[in-house]
């Protein structure tokens, strides 16, 4: 709100700054970007509900035009801003949401022996996720952020399965930022959103597979601990 009126170049710095911020805060606090301290093991049903989410993910970056908005950022004039601007926002939001809330849900729910505790810990980091872009209300639609905060949920229980996958942040950062890389500061804040029906033809079954595939991750960790 400070810098409300400041120019696009020192608005971008400025987030690059908060975002580096923002991820020494969660290494610092979570001495290691580490979620588990076991691997894996790629399973057929693990395999089968991982490449489905990441196919209908792919399939949403296609849809939402990701590849072109590359093209269009990369060929334009605001290049550096525009990079700056997605990248600032993959660092911060990731920190904070797949760094710093995803392991204190989790740990909350190791503490209470809970079953199936990673899919209730990206769970609830995502709900947090969505719930942050309400501050999209000072500039776009009701109707435009509702929809934000929806597939961002969803979008956001398949980056938490992703953290848990990879044991690490950086990947969750480089999607999330090659997500919002595109022709931002030229982009209209007055969006009205998509249609209702392609907004869940889209995201329900991305959120349905990343929801199995986390179970799935939950049933195996769970019987080595035991």
């Amino acid at each position: 709100m400070f810098i409300y009126d400041a120019s696009n170049t020192t608005k971008a710095i400025v987030n690059v700054v908060l975002a580096l911020v923002a991820l020494l805060v969660a290494f610092r606090g979570l001495k290691s970007f580490k979620l588990i301290n076991t691997k894996l093991l790629f399973t057929r049903n693990l395999g089968i509900w991982g490449i489905l989410a990441v196919a209908i993910f792919i399939i949403i970056m296609s849809v939402e035009n990701v590849p072109l908005n590359i093209i269009t950022v990369i060929n334009s004039k605001n290049f550096l801003l525009d990079t700056m601007i997605a990248l600032s926002a993959a660092i911060f939001e990731e920190s904070i949401c797949r760094g710093l809330i995803l392991s204190a849900f989790l740990g909350l729910f190791i503490y209470e022996s809970s079953s199936y505790k990673f899919t209730k810990a990206a769970v609830w980091s995502a709900v947090l996720f969505g719930s942050m872009h309400l501050i999209n209300l000072f500039g776009e639609s009701p109707r435009a952020t509702l929809q934000q905060m929806l597939y961002a949920f969803a979008t956001g229980v398949f980056l938490a399965a992703l953290r848990i996958t990879t044991n690490c942040l950086l990947w969750v950062i480089l999607l999330h930022f090659i997500l919002d890389w595109g022709p931002l500061i030229a982009a209209s804040n007055n969006s009205v959103g998509m249609s209702w029906s392609l907004l869940f033809v889209l995201f329900t079954p991305l959120l349905v597979t990343s929801l199995i595939y986390l179970i799935y991750v939950d049933r195996q960790l769970s019987l080595k601990e035991t």
